[in-house]
């Protein structure tokens, strides 16, 4: 009877660190990659930023955010908040919470998967890069990668996905 045996699944990181060692590079100091790129993003901007730590300070400071941007104060519907944060210079923000937020928006009846790390770049009447928000067309869940006002007298806020598809909804399906 054969024995079987578990193998941990190979990074690109892991086996990367394993060449390596294994060919003897006494110059290559290996470090294994963090689990997302949205937390080096968060780390290499938490210098010179708003941090805020607590569920209900992070929702208030997070709707001020929203609503600085002229952005409809419902967007981040977000549960157990553990920190926001904004680096105003760099314009770049991030809600760290507890665990994975899905939510409907009722009035479009759409679906968004929230990670446990939202972050995006930040103008006024926008929302860009953003990583860790995921919407469902279908059968699929598309990462939203904009959201944004084509005018600021616009009453349709449009979303745009990683694959280059977009789809405006009006603005006040996303209010509080």
């Amino acid at each position: 009877m054969p024995i079987s045996t578990f193998h941990p699944p190979i990074t690109s990181s892991s086996l990367l660190c394993y060449l390596l060692i294994i060919t003897q590079l006494p110059s290559f100091s290996c470090q294994l990659l963090s689990p997302t790129m949205a937390s080096e993003t968060i780390n290499s901007h938490r210098e010179g930023a708003e941090i805020y730590k607590g569920d209900e300070l992070c929702k208030k400071k997070s709707i001020e955010l929203l609503e600085e941007l002229c952005l409809p104060k419902g967007l981040f519907p977000l549960e157990d908040i553990e920190e926001f944060g904004y680096n105003r210079e760099a314009g770049f923000i991030w809600l760290i919470q507890k665990k994975k937020k899905d939510h409907v928006f009722k009035q479009i009846k759409r679906a968004v998967s929230y990670a446990p790390e939202v972050t995006a770049f930040v103008e006024k009447y926008k929302l860009k890069k953003m990583t860790g928000v995921k919407t469902k067309e279908l059968l699929l869940w598309l990462s939203v990668v904009e959201v944004y006002f084509e005018k600021p007298t616009s009453e349709k806020l449009t979303f745009k996905t990683g694959t280059g598809l977009s789809d405006s909804f009006v603005a006040s399906a996303f209010e509080l």
